[in-house]
């Protein structure tokens, strides 16, 4: 029912911010979702502006696990990432009872094919990227399929880093909403989700400190180099005086 969020505080004119963490109930941001089906669509940022979804490139598998998966990947690798895949369209929406991931694939008629995953009968989450531009995916398995679904994003200008960056970090926040998500039902509803992988390998924190940056400029820094980048805030809190250089890092 409620979505953990973190948020970023920062300064000014200043690279420098704050972590902290509150709960937000759906209807605290409703400003970022839209009626569609029946359920509410939830968009942090990862869809468009106009129809809240994120155009992806994506195919189904059949997942190989245990001793068989490094073989996959070794043998397999960038060649079966660079083929059969299909251009979709990625949303996300929420019901009083579930979250939904809406993957539209597009095959030429008017309709399109459907998939749908529903977050509480997640089974696995696993990071991978590829090519040369280390573009980042996600692979995910559900009790639903037997197949397994892998989301990726078409590369644009191998020149244009600053484009691409921005693409490859809307799929990564998805990918972050997703496992945040899993780790909540994980919590609650006792249920297993393995592998679940964030989208930096360093995890939630690496994560979202990296998507914080690249996407709303915000740079996390420790309080003992607080002074450094923020020339508002003095040598010391305001609240309890003590100094920034003393405080636990």
């Amino acid at each position: 029912k409620h979505l953990e969020v973190v948020c970023f505080w920062a300064s000014s004119g200043s690279m420098s911010g704050e972590e902290y963490r509150s709960e937000y109930s759906p209807q605290s941001w409703q400003q970022q979702q839209r009626s569609m089906n029946g359920g509410t669509t939830v968009d942090l940022g990862w869809g468009s502006p106009t129809t809240h979804e994120l155009s992806c490139l994506v195919k189904t598998e059949f997942p190989l696990t245990g001793q068989f998966l490094p073989l996959k990947w070794c043998l397999c690798g960038v060649n079966s990432l660079q083929t059969d895949w299909c251009a979709a369209r990625v949303s996300v929406s929420t019901t009083g009872e579930d979250t939904i991931l809406h993957c539209v694939i597009e095959t030429g008629s008017s309709a399109g094919a459907v998939r749908t995953l529903r977050l509480s009968r997640l089974s696995g989450i696993r990071q991978f990227s590829y090519g040369l531009a280390l573009t980042p995916g996600m692979e995910l398995t559900d009790s639903d399929h037997r197949s397994c679904l892998l989301v990726t994003v078409p590369v644009g200008d191998h020149e244009d880093l600053d484009s691409n960056t921005h693409l490859f970090a809307r799929l990564q926040l998805l990918h972050a909403f997703l496992a945040a998500t899993a780790e909540q039902y994980q919590a609650v509803a006792q249920v297993n989700i393995s592998p679940l992988d964030w989208p930096l390998k360093g995890g939630r924190r690496a994560s979202l400190a990296y998507l914080a940056e690249v996407l709303r400029g915000v740079k996390l820094c420790s309080t003992g180099n607080l002074d450094q980048h923020a020339s508002f805030a003095g040598p010391g809190c305001p609240i309890c005086l003590d100094a920034w250089a003393i405080m636990p890092r």
